[in-house]
């Protein structure tokens, strides 16, 4: 499996052995719907799969604490992820123009 689809199937959006996802949509920083998908293509592929493991192992808990959906959770602990590692904000949650 590559490291892309083994990000989606981690997150729960890809199932084993199935070829086709649909889009996904999560709210950036400046309360826009963006398409996960396309935000994907700009994620540093290390932190996009250090995410989707972290979020396997914790979604029971943030299910508990009334956490959205996964693809919410996975790209708000991307964000975190990235600006802690660059020091910069991930473009596509906090650029307004975004979609």
């Amino acid at each position: 499996m590559k490291n892309s689809a083994k990000t989606l199937y981690l997150l729960g959006i890809l199932r084993k052995g199935a070829h086709q996802v649909f889009h996904t949509y999560v709210n950036n920083f400046c309360g826009n719907s963006i398409d996960l998908d396309r935000a994907r293509f700009l994620m540093d592929k290390g932190l996009e799969l250090e995410t989707a493991e972290w979020l396997k192992a914790s979604w029971p808990e943030l299910e508990k604490q009334g956490a959205s959906t996964r693809a919410q959770a996975f790209f708000d602990h991307y964000c975190f992820l990235h600006h802690r590692k660059y020091d910069a904000s991930f473009a596509p949650d906090v650029d307004k123009n975004w979609s």
